[in-house]
């Protein structure tokens, strides 16, 4: 499956289940699993020089969503959050740093 047309299934499952930003959301997932940042997946997706999802990738994705859309936290999902400009791993039962309490 192409990476645009993933991205836009993803955005539509998020916004199903009511997520903010469910678009940005569904970026960020797909920019974790290709391993790079925000910018630059957008770069290359732009570009159009990501590299093709293989079979199993699109449904794994989808099942990231699925849990998004029931409101599971991102951070936990990803297994990382970046905070204070440092990055944090995080798995269930790790309280979740928020920018409000960065200073």
């Amino acid at each position: 499956m192409e990476t645009a047309i993933l991205l836009r299934t993803l955005g539509r499952h998020l916004a199903a289940g009511h997520i903010p930003s469910p678009y940005q959301e569904a970026e960020k997932i797909l920019a974790w699993f290709y391993g790079l940042s925000w910018n630059d997946f957008i770069i290359g997706l732009t570009a159009g020089s990501l590299p093709p999802l293989t079979k199993s990738q699109p449904r794994q994705l989808t099942n990231l969503a699925a849990k998004r859309s029931k409101h599971w936290p991102l951070a936990y999902l990803l297994g990382e959050k970046y905070f204070a400009n440092r990055r944090f791993l995080m798995k269930a039962g790790v309280f979740i740093p928020r920018p409000d309490s960065e200073r």
